[in-house]
C-alpha cells in the first residue's frame, strides 16, 4: 500500500507497506483515495461495493490499533475487513506518526499518521467482494511468473534469496562449486545479498 499526502500543494508525503489492503480495495471498487478537509468529530472511512460513507470514530479514539481493529472488524463483518489506521500517536499529531495495516505493517516514513490525525480520521476500512480483475496483458504476467518459479528460490536455510539460469547453474552471493562465477553488481542490504550470473 502506498501513501501519498500533499499538503497545501508545498509538501509531499510518500510510505508504503505490504499487506492485502490495496487488493481489498480495488476489489471494493475503487482504485485511490482523496482525502480532503477535517472532519468536525472523529471518523472512519468505511469502503465497500463501490461505496463510500464515513462512520463515527468517538469510541474509538484513543485505543491502540490491535484494539480498534477487533472492534472496526466486529462491526463491519469479520476477519476480512482490512483496516490502515492510526492510533494515540497520529490522534496527537506525533510528528513521527505511522499508518498501520492491520496490527503489523506500517507507512512509516514522513508522519502521515498524523496527517490522518489531523483530519479526525481514525482509520480507512476496505472489503471488496468484487468479480475477478481482468489483465490488460495475461500472457505476459503468466509467462512471467512461470519464469520466476522456474528461477528464483527462497533458500530456507540461509533465510535468502537465489536465482538460476536456464543451464540450472544457480546464482548468489556464495554459489556452489559446480557454478560458473556470478557477474554484475551485487544488491545487497544488511539481511540479504542477491547477485545474478549473465548468460
Amino acid at each position: 500500500m502506498r501513501q501519498r499526502t500533499v499538503a497545501a500543494g508545498r509538501r509531499i508525503g510518500d510510505s508504503q507497506c505490504g499487506g492485502f489492503f490495496p487488493a481489498e480495495l480495488k476489489f471494493a471498487g475503487f482504485d485511490g483515495i482523496v482525502v480532503s478537509g477535517r472532519a468536525a468529530e472523529p471518523v472512519y472511512l468505511w469502503l465497500h461495493e463501490g461505496e463510500a460513507e464515513l462512520r463515527p470514530a468517538g469510541h474509538l479514539w484513543g485505543k491502540l490499533t490491535a484494539d480498534a481493529i477487533d472492534v472496526i472488524q466486529a462491526e463491519l463483518g469479520g476477519s476480512k475487513v482490512e483496516v490502515a489506521q492510526i492510533g494515540p500517536a497520529g490522534e496527537k499529531l506525533v510528528r513521527t506518526a505511522a499508518i498501520i495495516n492491520m496490527a503489523n505493517r506500517a507507512n512509516g516514513r514522513n508522519g502521515l499518521g498524523a496527517v490522518m490525525g489531523a483530519k479526525n480520521l481514525k482509520a480507512v476500512a476496505v472489503r471488496g467482494k468484487g468479480k475477478r480483475l481482468a489483465m490488460a496483458d495475461a500472457k505476459r504476467v503468466n509467462k512471467l511468473a512461470r519464469w520466476g518459479a522456474d528461477n528464483i528460490e527462497i533458500n530456507g536455510d540461509m533465510g535468502g534469496l537465489r536465482t538460476h539460469g536456464t543451464d540450472g547453474c544457480w546464482a548468489s552471493s556464495t554459489p556452489p562449486a559446480r557454478c560458473r562465477p556470478t557477474t554484475g553488481t551485487p544488491a545487497s542490504s544488511s539481511s540479504m545479498k542477491i547477485s545474478w550470473a549473465r548468460r
